[in-house]
């Protein structure tokens, strides 16, 4: 993540075909049954990590909060990767 940021590349662009890129083609092996919930929950938590990451230089490139959206799961809830992948998209669209 680190990298990518370092070499100049836009934030908006290391979210959208970088990270969320990635994630799709996950999403697309495991509904092909070619990996399984640990390797989502995996690249999940990388994700997650990349995004804390590039989260502040998201503010600084200027993405304007268009507003606020509320979202969640039920407590307990141990999947919520599709929550939290709807999270970092609405983010990256300049939603809070």
């Amino acid at each position: 993540m680190q990298e990518a940021i370092d070499s100049g590349l836009p934030p908006k662009s290391i979210l959208e075909e970088g990270l969320l890129a990635g994630m799709g083609i996950i999403g697309e092996k495991f509904k092909n049954n070619e990996v399984f919930v640990p390797e989502v929950l995996i690249a999940a938590r990388a994700m997650n990590g990349g995004v804390e990451v590039l989260k502040p230089h998201l503010m600084e490139a200027g993405v304007e909060t268009k507003g606020v959206v509320v979202i969640g799961t039920v407590k307990g809830d141990l999947h919520d990767i599709g929550k939290n992948l709807a999270k970092l998209m609405m983010e990256g669209k300049g939603w809070r």
